[in-house]
């Protein structure tokens, strides 16, 4: 387990000695403050800098394409679920959508589905084939700072799981 303080009005954590990466799931298990995150729940390592990071609750996926025409996004290997909140990290092309804005997914269909602007909302309108770009879960905002002086009741500390046990 590692000392992970995290700031809220940023939502960036700080951990020394850690050996993930973007993308590695972590989870909490002890936890004073940090309104918004659970213990026990897998959150994923997202923005790594240094000895900073944020959290989100998927993985952020690369290699996303789309088609104009149909409007249907793809992802390989997606875990999204119909009404999940995402928003896009990049984005090569996909006139009507941004990034950094919230979409809600609807239509899965294996790797492929639609997005909307609310939940249960139409389509967006893609006006632009998507060639490129990288999509997830947004960054979960924590609302309370989160204090990790020591190891333990008294903060927060993070286990890492083992790339085999997220993936086996």
């Amino acid at each position: 387990d590692l000392a992970a303080p995290g700031v809220a009005a940023t939502d960036i954590f700080t951990c020394t000695n850690y050996e993930f990466t973007n993308n590695f799931p972590v989870r909490f298990t002890a936890l004073t403050g940090g309104a918004g995150l659970s213990v026990n729940t897998r959150y994923f390592v997202r923005g790594l800098s240094g000895a900073t990071f944020q959290l989100s609750t998927t993985p952020l996926f690369s290699g996303v394409t789309g088609v104009a025409s149909t409007d249907v996004i793809t992802v390989a290997g997606h875990t999204f679920t119909n009404n999940q909140l995402v928003q896009f990290t990049s984005l090569t092309g996909g006139s009507g959508l941004t990034t950094s804005t919230d979409y809600y997914v609807r239509d899965i269909s294996g790797n492929t589905f639609k997005l909307a602007a609310s939940s249960g909302g139409a389509a967006i309108n893609v006006t632009t084939d998507i060639t490129a770009g990288s999509i997830g879960a947004p960054i979960i905002n924590f609302t309370t700072d989160i204090s990790a002086a020591t190891i333990g009741a008294n903060g927060a500390t993070v286990y890492v799981n083992t790339f085999a046990s997220y993936w086996g």
